[in-house]
């Protein structure tokens, strides 16, 4: 079985937060995608929650090989590091190290936000969506072209 990977992404906006991520199959496929309002919040919870939300999807699609790309490195940090039990998160924050330790291959990285463009547009739609959580399974053609540009292996400066 390839690896899947997944890529999450989060914004915010005064009053909304929203998070965005998607899966690519071993050729980088597009398999499915989701993004969901988190209404008002803060950069650390929506970061966190996007994580929570997308292993918990994996989970459920039966994934039990896959590496995640995530371009909060604090939230890396914070899963693989133990945390104080009086910590704000630290209940969000065990349930994700829960899953980590579920029987499936999993392994979790840091990206830069230019490595996972696609999903950043994901969550621009979750910050501006009036649904909790919004999966689809079929390529939408506004990321067609930011898709594209990845699999071809088009590299950007970051400034």
């Amino acid at each position: 079985m390839a690896f899947t990977r997944l890529i999450w992404s989060f914004q915010t906006h005064p009053g909304t937060a929203g998070f965005g991520g998607l899966d690519r199959n071993y050729d980088k496929a597009f398999q499915f995608g989701f993004y969901a309002s988190i209404g008002w919040s803060n950069i650390l919870h929506v970061e966190i929650q996007s994580l929570l939300v997308g292993l918990k999807l994996c989970w459920k699609a039966r994934f039990r090989k896959f590496i995640c790309y995530y371009d909060s490195l604090h939230v890396v940090q914070l899963v693989s590091l133990s945390t104080h039990c009086f910590h704000h998160y630290a209940n969000m924050l065990e349930i994700i190290r829960v899953y980590m330790k579920k029987d499936w291959n999993f392994s979790l990285h840091q990206t830069l936000r230019e490595g996972n463009a696609w999903a950043d547009i994901l969550a621009k739609l979750g910050v501006t969506c009036i649904d909790t959580l919004v999966t689809v399974y079929k390529l939408p053609q506004f990321l067609s072209s930011s898709l594209l540009v990845n699999i071809v292996g088009v590299s950007f400066i970051r400034t």
